[in-house]
């Protein structure tokens, strides 16, 4: 399935940065390779933020904040209240965080070991990266279902004076917070019934 993120939250300081430096599309599209969830990220947009002292060995907390970045909120099976989910990010320099999330903002196991794939590439011509993900599900006490696999798909971008801030399936907020699974939709499979407008 592919979905387009729109903006959710706006620049807090219009005219701080010029036009050709704000993303102007993102996507996503997510698809199964056997036991694997496959989810490639598009970003387009003039410019990329990101620290290069990074490594990309290693999960680093606090990536949101170095630069640009995409993000997969994922739930592999429907109990969420009971065994959280999982977040991943990439940078535009392929550095990545990871997180297994037990109650949004109160409990994380930052320790646990979230086996993923990951690859980014940067055509800098074109004025776009990709960023692709492919996670093993059988690691993540997946049903074997794919209508049991949601999640959402965000992205941060922009300088630090000026971010935007971009989801599938959230509202617009006065307060960027993607940790909200009550709007955690099918990957996968198309819903009958959203219950909201995207």
């Amino acid at each position: 399935m592919k979905f387009e993120l729109n903006r959710v939250h706006p620049n807090p300081l219009p005219g701080a940065y010029t036009a050709a430096q704000t993303a102007e599309a993102v996507s996503a599209e997510a698809h199964l390779e056997g036991d694997f969830l496959c989810v490639d990220f598009s970003v387009r947009a003039g410019a990329f933020f990101s620290t290069a002292s990074l490594s990309t060995d290693r999960s680093h907390w606090g990536l949101w904040d170095e630069g640009d970045v995409v993000e997969l909120f994922l739930a592999a099976r429907t109990d969420i209240a009971t065994v959280g989910y999982f977040e991943f990010q990439l940078s535009p320099r392929d550095q990545y965080f990871t997180l297994h999330v037990l109650e949004p903002r109160i409990r994380w196991d930052s320790e646990r070991a979230m086996p993923f794939e990951h690859s980014v590439t940067l055509l800098e011509d074109e004025g776009v990266w990709r960023a692709q993900m492919k996670i093993p599900l059988h690691s993540y006490g997946w049903t074997g279902r794919p209508q049991d696999i949601t999640g959402g798909l965000f992205a941060i971008l922009g300088p630090k004076a000026a971010r935007t801030y971009w989801a599938a399936f959230l509202p617009a907020q006065k307060t960027p917070d993607y940790h909200l699974p009550e709007y955690f939709r099918p990957l996968l499979i198309e819903p009958l019934s959203s219950g909201m407008d995207r």
